[in-house]
C-alpha cells in the first residue's frame, strides 16, 4: 500500500523547478550562505577572493525571477489541487532540513528522505527553518569573530596599557564601566554565543566591537619595554604588533558592519571613535575621515546630536540613567571636535554643528585652582573642555570663512582677539607644569603640551587662508606655528617611544614647519626678527620627525618633504648666526608670544634689516602664497631657486583651477 501511496504522489506532484545558482561557486560548494557581493564576505575572509565566481549575473537572476512570477499564476491553479502536504514548499523544507542539515541524500529514490517528504508538511513553517538557517550562519560568523579575542590574561594586560597609555587622548571610555562590561563578557557561555548574537543583550553582543579596538589601539602603543609574555601572541615569526593590531581592529570593525545599525548602544558609537583613532595613527586618514563619517551617522541615528543647552542640575536629576546622558554629551563633543579638526586640516566639508550652550563648562577658562594643589581633581576631559571654551569652538565659524570677504577680516580679528584673550584666562594646571598635580596624573604634561599645540592650531588655521593679503596674518599665523613647534618639542622630550605612532606628533609638526618654510619662502624680507626662532625650531622638528620615522611611515615621508624645504630655506635666505634660543627650560607657555608682535588693527607692520628699509605695500599687489603642493613638488624635482615676486593680485577660489594642498595630509595622501 505504502508503494500505491508513492506511484499516487509522484504522478500528482508537479517537478520541482530548478532554480539557478545565484550564490558564488564557493559558498554553495560549501553550502553557506552568500551575501552575492564581488568578492563576497567568506570569500574574502578566507583568501579566496581569485575563485570567487558567479555562474549567473545579478540581471540573469533577474530576468529568470521574471519569468517565473508569469508562470506563476499558471502552476498555482495546478498546484492548489494538491494536498497541502505534498506541496513544493514543504518538500523544500524538508530538502533543507534532511538533505542539508542530516545528510540524507536527496537523490535516493526509497528510504527515509522520501518516507518523510511523502508524509506531508511538518508542524514547523518554512519560514522557521529559513530563520533557522540565518541564524546558525549569524551564530558561526560571529563566533569566527570573537575568537580574534585573546586570553584573559593577554586582554589584562593590554586593557591596563590602553587606560595608561591611550585612553586619556579622548576621555570617551570609563575604565570602571568598561571593567564591569569586560566581567560580563567573560560570564557569557560557549551555549549562548552558539545561539546567535541576536540572543545576546545589545551592549554584550555589541562589546567585542569595542574590546578588539581597545586592544588594537594598546598593541599600537606599545612601550619598548613591554611585557614579554605579549610575544605569545605572534602567531608567525616575523610578525609585530601594529600586524596584530590591524588584524584586531579589522575584526572588530566586521563585528560592526554584521550587527548593523538597529538597537545598536553608545558603546558602537565608541568602537567607532577607536577605529577611526587606529586609522589615523597608522597614517589612513581618508579612510579615518569616513570611519568618522558613518559614526557620526550612527551617533545622529541614537539621538546625540539633540542637545539641550547644558544645564548640570537637571542632569544629576534626570531619573534615567545620568551617567548616560553625560556619556552621551560627551561623544557628541568628540565627535564634533574631530570633524571640525579634520575638517580645518584635510580641508573636508563638515558633517556637525555645535551650539557652544550644550557644552558643559565645569572647568572654565576663568576657573582658578585651589590653594592646594592636591584638592585639585582632574579629568583628561577637563583639558578638552578647557580647549574648547578657549580656542575649539570657534573652528566651525574658521570653516565656514570666505577668504575674498572683507566682513571675513572683520571677523578674523574678533576671533584673534578672543581666543588670546581666552589663552591668558586659562587655569594654570592648563598652561604651566605643576609638580604635584603632573605626579597626580601621570597623563597630565602630555595632555597640557596637546591642548597648547591645538589651541595655537586654531590661530593657525585662522590666518593662514590670509596670509598672501595680509601681513599681520603673516606674523600671527608664524608665530602660532613656532608655538605649536616648541609645544610638540616638549611634548616629544616627555612622551617616550611608545607615542611616536601618535598622529599629533607628526601632524602638527609638518603643517606648523611648512607654514614656516612657506612664509621665508614665499615672502623672504618678512619677520627677518623671527627668522632664527623659526630655523631653530625647524632644525627641532627635523630631528623628531628622524626620530619616529622608524616606527612612523608618516613621518618619514614628512620628514623628506620638511628636509627639502628646509634646504631651500638655507639657500635662499641669509641668516645670521642664531643666538642661543630659549634658554627657560620652565615650561612657560607665552615664551614665543612674549616676541613682540604687530598690532591686529589691519596696519602693516613689515620689519626688514640691513639695507631694506620700511616699507608698506599695497595688499592687491603682494606676493600669492604658493600653495603646499607647488613648494614641495619644485623641491622634489631639484628646484632650489628663490620664489620670484610677481604683481599679480591674489586670486579668487575660482580661478584657482586645481585645489592647492595646504595641509600635511591632502600631502601625504597624494604621494602615498
Amino acid at each position: 500500500m505504502l508503494g500505491s501511496y508513492a506511484n499516487a504522489s509522484d504522478a500528482q506532484l508537479p517537478r520541482k523547478r530548478k532554480r539557478p545558482t545565484i550564490s558564488c561557486s564557493e559558498c554553495h560548494r560549501r553550502k553557506q550562505k552568500c551575501d552575492r557581493q564581488q568578492p563576497c564576505f567568506h570569500c574574502t575572509r578566507r583568501g579566496k577572493t581569485e575563485i570567487c565566481l558567479y555562474e549567473h549575473t545579478a540581471e540573469e537572476y533577474m530576468s529568470y525571477e521574471s519569468i517565473t512570477t508569469e508562470l506563476g499564476t499558471i502552476e498555482n491553479a495546478s498546484i492548489s489541487q494538491i494536498p497541502s502536504d505534498t506541496r513544493p514548499g514543504s518538500e523544500a523544507v524538508i530538502d533543507q532540513l534532511m538533505s542539508r542539515q542530516l545528510g540524507y541524500s536527496s537523490s535516493c529514490s526509497t528510504g527515509t528522505f522520501k518516507i518523510v517528504s511523502q508524509l506531508g508538511e511538518p508542524d514547523r513553517s518554512p519560514a522557521t527553518f529559513a530563520n533557522s538557517r540565518r541564524n546558525n550562519d549569524a551564530a558561526a560568523q560571529y563566533l569566527g569573530l570573537i575568537r580574534e579575542i585573546p586570553h584573559r590574561k593577554y586582554v589584562n594586560i593590554l586593557v591596563h596599557s590602553f587606560f595608561t597609555n591611550v585612553a586619556w587622548h579622548y576621555d570617551v571610555i570609563e575604565e570602571a564601566i568598561f571593567r564591569d562590561e569586560l566581567s560580563d563578557w567573560d560570564q557569557v557561555s560557549y551555549t549562548a554565543l552558539k545561539q546567535g548574537p541576536e540572543y545576546l543583550p545589545v551592549n554584550t553582543r555589541y562589546f567585542p566591537a569595542l574590546l578588539l579596538q581597545v586592544l588594537a589601539l594598546a598593541l599600537l602603543y606599545q612601550p619598548v619595554q613591554y611585557d614579554d609574555i605579549l610575544d605569545d601572541l605572534k602567531y608567525a615569526p616575523d610578525i609585530d604588533f601594529s600586524d596584530l593590531a590591524s588584524d584586531y581592529s579589522t575584526a572588530g570593525h566586521q563585528i560592526m558592519c554584521m550587527l548593523g545599525s538597529r538597537d545598536m548602544p553608545l558603546s558602537k558609537i565608541q568602537a567607532g571613535l577607536m577605529k577611526a583613532c587606529f586609522e589615523k595613527s597608522i597614517g589612513s586618514v581618508i579612510e579615518s575621515w569616513h570611519t568618522l563619517g558613518s559614526t557620526i551617522r550612527d551617533a545622529q541615528e541614537l539621538g546625540l546630536h539633540q542637545l539641550s543647552p547644558y544645564d548640570a542640575n537637571k542632569i544629576a536629576s534626570d531619573a534615567s540613567k545620568p551617567r548616560e546622558v553625560k556619556l552621551r554629551r560627551k561623544l557628541w563633543l568628540v565627535l564634533h571636535l574631530w570633524d571640525a579638526h579634520m575638517a580645518a586640516v584635510l580641508g573636508r566639508p563638515m558633517a556637525t554643528r555645535l551650539d557652544p550652550r550644550v557644552v558643559s563648562s565645569t572647568s572654565p577658562p576663568t576657573a582658578s585652582p585651589p590653594q592646594d594643589q592636591q584638592e585639585v581633581i582632574l579629568s583628561p576631559f577637563d583639558i578638552i573642555l578647557c580647549g574648547y571654551h578657549a580656542a575649539f569652538k570657534y573652528l566651525q565659524d574658521i570653516h565656514d570663512l570666505e577668504v575674498t570677504s572683507k566682513i571675513a577680516q572683520e571677523t578674523v580679528q574678533k576671533i584673534h582677539n578672543a581666543v588670546v584673550s581666552n589663552i591668558s584666562r586659562l587655569p594654570a594646571w592648563a598652561t604651566s607644569p605643576s609638580p604635584t598635580l603632573d605626579c597626580k596624573y601621570p597623563w597630565l604634561p602630555a595632555a597640557r603640551e596637546t591642548l597648547i599645540t591645538e589651541v595655537y592650531f586654531v590661530l593657525l588655521a585662522l590666518h593662514r587662508p590670509f596670509m598672501s593679503s595680509l601681513s599681520t596674518s603673516r606674523v600671527e599665523a608664524l608665530k602660532a606655528a613656532l608655538q605649536m613647534l616648541e609645544s610638540q618639542n616638549r611634548l616629544f622630550s616627555q612622551a617616550g617611544s611608545h607615542m611616536h605612532m601618535s598622529f599629533t606628533l607628526v601632524f602638527a609638526t609638518f603643517d606648523a614647519m611648512v607654514l614656516v618654510a612657506a612664509t621665508y619662502l614665499g615672502f623672504p624680507s618678512d619677520n627677518l626678527e623671527l627668522l632664527p626662532a623659526s630655523m631653530k625650531c625647524m632644525q627641532w622638528g627635523l630631528a623628531r620627525l628622524d626620530a619616529m620615522r622608524a616606527r612612523n611611515t608618516m613621518a618619514g615621508l614628512a620628514y623628506d618633504v620638511v628636509q627639502a624645504l628646509y634646504q631651500k630655506v638655507l639657500s635662499c635666505i641669509t641668516i645670521p648666526d642664531p643666538p642661543a634660543l630659549y634658554t627657560d627650560d620652565s615650561g612657560n607657555f607665552n615664551r614665543v608670544a612674549q616676541i613682540p608682535s604687530g598690532d591686529y588693527a589691519g596696519q602693516e607692520i613689515l620689519q626688514v634689516t640691513g639695507a631694506m628699509a620700511n616699507t608698506k605695500q599695497d595688499l592687491d599687489n603682494q606676493l600669492r602664497q604658493e600653495p603646499l603642493f607647488d613648494l614641495v613638488y619644485q623641491d622634489l624635482l631639484g628646484k632650489s631657486e628663490a620664489l620670484k615676486q610677481t604683481d599679480t593680485a591674489v586670486p579668487r577660489q575660482e580661478q584657482c583651477g586645481e585645489p592647492a594642498y595646504d595641509s600635511f595630509w591632502q600631502l601625504m595622501d597624494d604621494l602615498t
